[in-house]
């Protein structure tokens, strides 16, 4: 389903409320989709910009069992923090008191002051649905920073996958990030030593690592599975192990083997 944000195209309603009433409406279309769908059918919200904000705002005020996974593009995650964003930085004013009369006004035709909600908050508390963030660092309109310090701040485990990309391509993702914080790696291009170098390792320290290869042209090297056991990952291979599977649950998060192999994550 692709609902349209009220106030937007053919949509009723004449303000955008970034968010607070949104939100209520994603819990309306998740209700909605879960009667199409049938009660059994498991569900993705995602949206872009206020769309991912009215996500937000639906996680905060708690989603259904049906919700299985959130796809957050370019969000923003407060609507005081984005109206604080766009006075302050974007257009260059004084935030008191034009930020108290829009609290105000906010309280009195949205029924909600802008600071009741926090998508932010949300997430720390958040133990259950597998998130995946996008966000451009040139967006001008959301700050990517909120983005980055809310994917540190989520509890749930977090995987990086990594494609085939060189030990090249390492070091410009760390260059550009910094340290990224992960717990299950993607090992890149099927365990070759081209890639998955000390310094990335070293930087990312990850507790788990996949890597997915039939044992063709001698993957994966053994300098990477030296390079993993050196920092104390633990990796699996699938030409030993087969299917590699993580599972995101309420009560524990695993990894699970096709050799009936079983790690609790933590």
């Amino acid at each position: 389903l692709l609902p349209v944000e009220r106030a937007h195209g053919e949509s009723g309603g004449n303000w955008c409320t970034l968010g607070i009433r949104e939100g209520e409406d994603c819990l309306l279309w998740t209700e909605r989709a879960s009667e199409l769908a049938g009660p059994d059918r498991r569900l993705v919200l995602g949206g872009m910009g206020l769309g991912a904000a009215a996500v937000l705002c639906a996680l905060d005020r708690g989603l259904p069992e049906s919700v299985k996974a959130l796809v957050l593009d370019s969000p923003f995650f407060s609507p005081k923090r984005q109206i604080r964003y766009m006075v302050r930085d974007r257009l260059h004013m004084r935030g008191f008191p034009l930020l108290l009369m829009l609290g105000g006004y906010a309280r009195l035709f949205w029924g909600r002051f802008p600071g009741s909600l926090d998508g932010a908050e949300a997430l720390k508390q958040n133990e259950r649905i597998p998130v995946f963030f996008a966000h451009g660092k040139k967006d001008s309109m959301t700050p990517y920073a909120a983005t980055e310090q809310a994917y540190r701040d989520t509890p749930a485990p977090k995987i990086l996958f990594t494609g085939d990309i060189s030990s090249d391509a390492e070091k410009e993702l760390l260059k550009t990030y910094g340290e990224i914080d992960i717990d299950i790696l993607k090992v890149a291009h099927h365990g070759s030593r081209s890639s998955s170098s000390d310094y990335f390792i070293s930087h990312t320290m990850p507790e788990y690592a996949m890597i997915s290869t039939s044992g063709m042209y001698y993957h994966p090297h053994y300098q990477v599975l030296e390079t993993l056991k050196q920092y104390g990952c633990r990796y699996f291979i699938t030409k030993d192990q087969g299917t590699i599977k993580v599972y995101l649950t309420r009560l524990v998060d695993f990894i699970k083997t096709e050799k009936n192999e079983f790690v609790i994550i933590r």
